[in-house]
Protein backbone atom coordinates (compact mmCIF):
# COMPACT_ATOMS: atom_id res chain seq x y z
CA UNK A 1 0.00 0.00 0.00
CA UNK A 2 1.37 3.61 -1.34
CA UNK A 3 2.17 6.59 1.73
CA UNK A 4 2.31 9.96 1.36
CA UNK A 5 5.70 11.50 2.53
CA UNK A 6 6.20 15.30 2.29
CA UNK A 7 9.34 17.30 2.48
CA UNK A 8 10.67 21.02 0.79
CA UNK A 9 13.60 23.11 0.24
CA UNK A 10 15.65 20.00 -1.39
CA UNK A 11 17.82 22.66 -3.83
CA UNK A 12 19.16 19.79 -5.28
CA UNK A 13 21.76 21.35 -7.32
CA UNK A 14 22.44 24.40 -5.89
CA UNK A 15 26.00 24.56 -5.00
CA UNK A 16 25.56 27.87 -3.01
CA UNK A 17 23.77 25.97 0.14
CA UNK A 18 27.48 24.00 0.19
CA UNK A 19 29.75 26.95 -0.20
CA UNK A 20 28.39 28.98 2.30
CA UNK A 21 28.70 25.77 4.65
CA UNK A 22 25.01 26.03 5.57
CA UNK A 23 24.88 22.33 4.38
CA UNK A 24 27.81 20.87 5.43
CA UNK A 25 29.21 18.60 2.64
CA UNK A 26 32.60 18.12 0.73
CA UNK A 27 30.38 19.26 -2.42
CA UNK A 28 26.90 19.86 -4.25
CA UNK A 29 27.37 15.88 -5.63
CA UNK A 30 27.62 14.45 -2.34
CA UNK A 31 24.38 16.73 -0.93
CA UNK A 32 22.28 15.17 -3.56
CA UNK A 33 23.86 12.10 -3.03
CA UNK A 34 22.98 12.31 0.55
CA UNK A 35 19.19 13.21 0.24
CA UNK A 36 18.20 10.94 -2.70
CA UNK A 37 20.04 8.16 -0.44
CA UNK A 38 17.42 9.70 2.44
CA UNK A 39 14.28 9.67 0.50
CA UNK A 40 15.41 5.86 -1.40
CA UNK A 41 15.48 4.74 2.29
CA UNK A 42 12.29 5.73 3.22
CA UNK A 43 9.91 5.79 0.34
CA UNK A 44 9.21 3.00 -1.75
CA UNK A 45 8.42 3.04 -5.63
CA UNK A 46 4.52 3.01 -4.47
CA UNK A 47 4.82 5.99 -2.55
CA UNK A 48 4.14 9.51 -3.19
CA UNK A 49 6.60 12.01 -2.31
CA UNK A 50 5.20 15.72 -1.91
CA UNK A 51 7.90 18.24 -2.26
CA UNK A 52 6.32 21.77 -1.09
CA UNK A 53 8.34 24.02 -3.19
CA UNK A 54 11.97 24.27 -4.56
CA UNK A 55 12.60 20.46 -5.07
CA UNK A 56 16.13 21.81 -7.10
CA UNK A 57 17.91 24.18 -9.08
CA UNK A 58 18.18 23.85 -12.79
CA UNK A 59 18.03 26.50 -15.48
CA UNK A 60 18.93 29.66 -14.53
CA UNK A 61 19.27 28.69 -10.56
CA UNK A 62 21.57 26.53 -11.34
CA UNK A 63 25.10 28.05 -10.24
CA UNK A 64 27.58 25.46 -11.35
CA UNK A 65 28.46 24.17 -14.71
CA UNK A 66 29.65 20.89 -13.41
CA UNK A 67 26.05 19.60 -12.94
CA UNK A 68 23.96 19.74 -16.10
CA UNK A 69 20.88 17.84 -14.27
CA UNK A 70 17.03 18.59 -15.00
CA UNK A 71 14.32 18.44 -12.91
CA UNK A 72 13.60 14.76 -14.71
CA UNK A 73 17.06 13.84 -14.21
CA UNK A 74 16.47 14.24 -9.95
CA UNK A 75 13.39 12.84 -10.79
CA UNK A 76 14.75 9.50 -12.32
CA UNK A 77 16.87 8.70 -9.03
CA UNK A 78 14.12 8.75 -6.55
CA UNK A 79 11.84 6.11 -6.00
CA UNK A 80 8.87 7.60 -4.93
CA UNK A 81 6.10 9.39 -7.42
CA UNK A 82 7.30 13.01 -6.86
CA UNK A 83 4.52 15.44 -6.92
CA UNK A 84 5.78 19.47 -6.78
CA UNK A 85 3.92 22.37 -5.28
CA UNK A 86 5.19 25.83 -6.37
CA UNK A 87 7.93 27.46 -4.32
CA UNK A 88 9.58 30.49 -4.64
CA UNK A 89 12.59 29.40 -6.64
CA UNK A 90 10.32 27.43 -8.88
CA UNK A 91 9.02 30.64 -10.12
CA UNK A 92 12.17 31.20 -12.51
CA UNK A 93 14.57 27.63 -12.10
CA UNK A 94 11.82 26.13 -14.50
CA UNK A 95 10.53 23.30 -12.29
CA UNK A 96 7.40 22.04 -13.45
CA UNK A 97 4.51 22.10 -10.26
CA UNK A 98 1.13 20.82 -10.38
CA UNK A 99 -0.48 23.99 -7.91
CA UNK A 100 1.03 26.66 -6.24
CA UNK A 101 -1.20 24.47 -2.88
CA UNK A 102 -3.54 22.00 -2.71
CA UNK A 103 -5.32 19.84 0.47
CA UNK A 104 -5.02 16.86 1.86
CA UNK A 105 -5.92 15.05 4.90
CA UNK A 106 -3.06 13.25 7.30
CA UNK A 107 -5.50 9.89 8.17
CA UNK A 108 -8.93 10.50 9.85
CA UNK A 109 -7.71 12.84 12.60
CA UNK A 110 -6.25 15.88 10.63
CA UNK A 111 -9.16 16.69 7.73
CA UNK A 112 -8.44 19.89 7.51
CA UNK A 113 -4.59 20.11 5.52
CA UNK A 114 -3.50 22.23 3.73
CA UNK A 115 -0.12 22.47 1.84
CA UNK A 116 2.20 24.97 0.09
CA UNK A 117 5.29 26.23 -0.04
CA UNK A 118 4.86 29.35 2.44
CA UNK A 119 3.60 29.00 6.12
CA UNK A 120 0.18 31.04 6.85
CA UNK A 121 1.56 33.98 8.17
CA UNK A 122 3.60 35.08 4.99
CA UNK A 123 2.15 37.09 2.43
CA UNK A 124 2.67 34.71 -0.73
CA UNK A 125 0.74 32.16 1.39
CA UNK A 126 -2.62 33.92 1.10
CA UNK A 127 -5.56 31.56 -0.47
CA UNK A 128 -3.98 28.93 0.43
CA UNK A 129 -4.97 27.90 3.71
CA UNK A 130 -8.72 28.06 5.58
CA UNK A 131 -9.27 29.20 9.54
CA UNK A 132 -8.48 25.72 11.80
CA UNK A 133 -6.18 24.22 9.04
CA UNK A 134 -3.03 21.92 10.02
CA UNK A 135 -0.41 24.24 7.53
CA UNK A 136 2.23 22.32 6.12
CA UNK A 137 5.04 24.44 4.39
CA UNK A 138 8.49 25.22 3.99
CA UNK A 139 10.43 28.08 2.83
CA UNK A 140 12.14 28.62 6.28
CA UNK A 141 15.41 26.54 6.50
CA UNK A 142 15.88 26.75 10.11
CA UNK A 143 13.42 27.34 13.27
CA UNK A 144 10.71 25.62 14.68
CA UNK A 145 9.07 22.09 13.07
CA UNK A 146 5.60 24.11 14.87
CA UNK A 147 4.38 27.58 15.38
CA UNK A 148 1.00 28.91 15.86
CA UNK A 149 -0.46 31.10 13.90
CA UNK A 150 -3.21 32.70 16.44
CA UNK A 151 -4.67 35.44 14.11
CA UNK A 152 -5.53 33.03 11.17
CA UNK A 153 -6.18 30.33 13.92
CA UNK A 154 -3.86 27.88 12.13
CA UNK A 155 -1.00 25.33 13.32
CA UNK A 156 1.84 25.28 10.77
CA UNK A 157 4.08 22.51 10.34
CA UNK A 158 7.46 22.85 8.21
CA UNK A 159 8.46 20.46 6.43
CA UNK A 160 11.66 21.32 5.04
CA UNK A 161 14.37 19.07 4.81
CA UNK A 162 17.01 20.71 6.44
CA UNK A 163 14.28 20.56 9.59
CA UNK A 164 13.68 16.67 9.48
CA UNK A 165 17.37 15.81 9.06
CA UNK A 166 17.56 15.96 5.40
CA UNK A 167 14.83 13.52 5.00
CA UNK A 168 10.90 13.53 4.29
CA UNK A 169 8.48 13.04 6.50
CA UNK A 170 5.56 10.25 6.39
CA UNK A 171 1.73 10.93 6.66
CA UNK A 172 2.06 8.67 10.09
CA UNK A 173 5.25 10.78 11.45
CA UNK A 174 3.17 13.58 11.13
CA UNK A 175 0.21 13.13 12.80
CA UNK A 176 2.06 11.56 15.75
CA UNK A 177 4.35 14.80 15.92
CA UNK A 178 1.50 17.21 15.73
CA UNK A 179 -0.23 15.18 18.57
CA UNK A 180 2.36 15.31 20.68
CA UNK A 181 2.76 18.97 19.97
CA UNK A 182 -0.71 19.68 21.18
CA UNK A 183 -0.74 17.83 23.69
CA UNK A 184 2.89 19.74 24.98
CA UNK A 185 1.23 22.80 24.22
CA UNK A 186 -1.84 21.97 26.20
CA UNK A 187 -0.02 20.77 28.94
CA UNK A 188 2.07 24.14 28.95
CA UNK A 189 -1.44 26.25 29.13
CA UNK A 190 -1.77 27.22 26.09
CA UNK A 191 -5.05 27.51 25.60
CA UNK A 192 -7.80 26.31 23.08
CA UNK A 193 -4.65 24.78 20.67
CA UNK A 194 -6.87 21.44 20.65
CA UNK A 195 -9.58 23.75 19.19
CA UNK A 196 -7.53 26.05 16.65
Amino acid sequence: MSKKFYTSDLHLGMTRLVQTGFRPFESVEKMNDRIIANINARCTEEDILICLGDFCSVGKEMDTRSLNLKQKDYVSMIRPTVVNVEGNHDKSNGVKSIATYLRTTLGRRFTSVSCSHYPSTDLESSGTFRKGDVHLHGHHHQGSKFTIDWKNRVLNVNVACDIWKLRPVSEDELMVAIDQFILKANRQGISNISNL
